[in-house]
């Protein structure tokens, strides 16, 4: 499942890499449980994080404000004031 999750300087602190021209959720996700994580979450268009937890503060955002298209897949949003988190 995909939520919105308010960003809280790093919400996903385990790592995650950038890939400026073919970041998808899926591509992401699958990084993410490779590497051992059970949260991989999406931002900036072109950001992957990955983590056991989300950090203290971080919670649910309207899903209206990750409204920003990941560079691999126009129609998977992501946002530069939220993270996108799949768990």
């Amino acid at each position: 499942m995909l939520t919105c999750v308010s960003d809280v300087g790093r919400t996903l602190t385990g790592g995650g890499y950038t890939n400026n021209t073919g970041m998808t959720d899926e591509s992401c996700i699958a990084y993410c449980e490779k590497a051992g994580y059970i949260y991989a979450g999406t931002e900036y268009a072109e950001e992957c994080y990955c983590g056991n937890s989300l950090a203290s503060g971080s919670g649910p955002a309207p899903t209206t404000d990750c409204n920003v298209a990941c560079s691999g897949n126009a129609t998977e949003p992501v946002s530069h004031e939220r993270i996108r988190v799949s768990s």
